[in-house]
């Protein structure tokens, strides 16, 4: 009788310990990424590291090599004022193939408005920025009507054209894509 409260006090730690344990593996090793062909990705470096300057990445892309779909991404925090406050807002500035990589026209579509256009992608298109799902539900209070507006960041008006996907984690903290331009 004395060791009944000991067996029933160890039975929900050994429970606990164990879904705990499966709940890491299971995220990490039996889940798969949303993305097309994620067993493929892969982030490519030099001796110097993985950051490129820009005419080494065009480089890159242009030689090479069995790379399906080679994207540059840089994180960068945005300055924006919500409601007369200053707001450090993290995002990623991303290169075109960004779409094709992470499948945004596919499995992981906008839930609001579209994805970028080739043209969006030129040093002389109007600037524009996809925003996280997070952002807009917490932000714009989950309303369509944030599709085609203006929003400053950084002091540059850009103008909204999408809605990322709740399931797109790639760039988890980050809450703008903006196409990146060279």
């Amino acid at each position: 009788p004395g060791h009944a409260p000991a067996a029933s006090a160890s039975l929900p730690i050994g429970i606990g310990a164990t879904t705990a344990a499966f709940t890491m593996i299971d995220a990490a090793l039996l889940r798969p990424w949303p993305y097309p062909d994620a067993d493929r990705l892969m982030v490519v470096s030099t001796n110097l590291g993985r950051y490129f300057s820009p005419p080494a990445f065009r480089r890159l892309a242009d030689q090479h090599d069995g790379l399906d779909h080679l994207t540059a991404a840089e994180a960068h925090g945005f300055l924006m004022n919500f409601g007369g406050q200053a707001v450090l807002v993290s995002g990623h500035r991303v290169s075109a193939e960004v779409i094709a990589l992470l499948g945004l026209n596919g499995s992981l579509h906008p839930e609001a408005g579209r994805t970028f256009i080739p043209s969006e992608f030129t040093p002389e298109s109007e600037p524009v920025v996809a925003i996280s799902y997070r952002l807009w539900r917490t932000r714009y209070a989950s309303s369509d009507s944030i599709i085609g507006q203006t929003i400053t960041a950084d002091g540059t008006p850009l103008r909204v054209v999408g809605v990322l996907s709740q399931k797109l984690d790639f760039f988890p903290d980050s809450d703008l894509l903006v196409p990146l331009t060279f």
